[in-house]
């Protein structure tokens, strides 16, 4: 399967990870420092604050659209109604 030009994709090899970006760039990262942050990252997702990011985010981002929604309800019935 041919990966197409804009297309992001990394590669493995006994000395490291190897990142080809979509603009062409690469970045290599040696294993032991790969390894270490994926360690690291493992960790952090382990901190409440992180653990709990992705459904606070959610939540709120739904909150925020159930008032705009309901402050754009009221603005309209408010128009409609009183100001003829």
């Amino acid at each position: 399967q041919a990966t197409s030009p804009n297309s992001s994709y990394y590669t493995l090899s006994r000395a490291g990870i190897t990142h080809f970006a979509r603009d062409g760039s690469s970045e290599f990262t040696p294993l032991d420092q790969w390894e270490r942050e994926f360690h690291l990252f493992g960790k952090m997702r382990q901190i409440k604050f992180f653990k709990s990011y992705r459904m606070w985010k959610t939540f709120s981002v739904w909150k925020k659209n159930i008032k705009n929604a309901s402050l754009s309800s009221a603005r309209d019935a408010l128009q409609k109604n009183l100001f003829i």
